[in-house]
């Protein structure tokens, strides 16, 4: 086909119609329909694009045309957008993504890390994004093609672009074998600034790929040099709920590092326990539980030892009635009674 100007052409205009017919989810037959597609054309195809456009860039950029006509170069360039919208859409559905394979994701992966342009990047990163839902495709994308490529759509000028990598790093970093390899491409870096985005959907992805990153004690470590703890402070007060329960839930993994627990009560102390005290009465039970355990992670430790056991056991028991009383309180009255 794609030695057809003609066929290219066609196929592209099909493809383009699925895309339209099937882009928003709420109205899309594809989605709804719940059925494995066939998936070995596109991904042959994908690999087709993209060692055409690899050779291009390793040719200085110029025009070279290996399939199809005088103006296969520049289709094929549209074309490989719109095959990630493709994929996009196709890998929402988790019979699709469960069949996709090492091939793949390895066409996925490299389609995406040759992105020339903003709208070729978001459009790559959401399609990894939906592709890393399914766990065994995190490792199969670690080991075939890596993610140093998203990490450096972070420092992109274009949000949607910031946002969809983070996104994708978010999916990515809930797997072990992702955060290893996000941490070594250096991700941290990258992602501190981007915490305080004004864009919603920028930061919330940040912070809750941030917040996935914190499972690990070498992460912790590195957001506590990178000075990521003022941040966090900050985002316990943020308007976006998402941005609050991550950043809970960051302080709760960071505070069980000493050095980390003694910034946060020695240099955002009271501030730091009044916001998470406030997050205890909210509507969000994730965000309440993870207030919770950073309460306890930062006040806990003065309260070890056998001589202030009765004190711990009665501030475990506070925690559990606040947010009980949250709970209630939420219930009855609504917001601004």
């Amino acid at each position: 086909m794609l030695r057809d100007d003609a066929a290219t052409e066609t196929f592209f205009t099909l493809l383009s119609t699925f895309n339209q017919e099937n882009i928003s989810i709420p109205s899309s037959h594809n989605f709804a329909t719940n059925t494995p597609d066939r998936l070995d054309r596109i991904v042959s195809l994908a690999f087709d694009i993209y060692e055409t456009l690899r050779k291009q860039s390793s040719n200085g950029g110029q025009r070279v045309v290996l399939l199809g006509g005088n103006g296969a170069s520049n289709l094929l360039i549209i074309l490989q957008k719109t095959l990630l919208t493709s994929y996009k859409i196709l890998l929402r559905k988790q019979c699709n993504r469960a069949n996709l394979g090492a091939a793949g994701v390895r066409a996925v992966g490299l389609l995406v890390s040759i992105a020339r342009n903003s709208g070729e990047a978001a459009e790559g990163s959401n399609a990894i994004l939906n592709m890393c839902y399914e766990a065994s495709n995190v490792s199969l994308l670690v080991e075939e093609v890596g993610v140093k490529f998203l990490v450096q759509f972070l420092s992109s000028r274009d949000v949607d672009v910031q946002a969809s990598a983070a996104g994708a790093l978010q999916s990515i970093c809930f797997q072990y074998c992702g955060r290893s390899a996000a941490k070594e491409a250096h991700v941290i870096s990258a992602l501190v600034p981007l915490m305080c985005s004004e864009h919603n959907n920028v930061r919330d992805r940040a912070i809750g790929c941030v917040h996935n990153l914190s499972s690990d004690s070498l992460s912790i470590r590195e957001l506590r040099e990178m000075g990521a703890i003022p941040n966090l402070v900050d985002l316990l007060a943020c308007s976006s709920p998402q941005s609050c329960t991550a950043a809970a839930g960051t302080i709760q993994n960071i505070s069980r590092e000493p050095l980390s627990r003694t910034v946060l009560m020695e240099e955002h102390h009271p501030r730091v326990v009044e916001s998470l005290s406030s997050l205890l009465f909210g509507s969000d039970v994730q965000g309440q539980a993870c207030a919770a355990g950073a309460l306890l992670n930062l006040i806990g430790p003065d309260l070890e030892g056998a001589e202030n056991k009765d004190a711990r056991s009665s501030f475990k028991k506070l925690l559990s009635e606040s947010i009980a009383m949250g709970t209630v309180w939420q219930s009855v009255f609504e917001v601004g009674d």
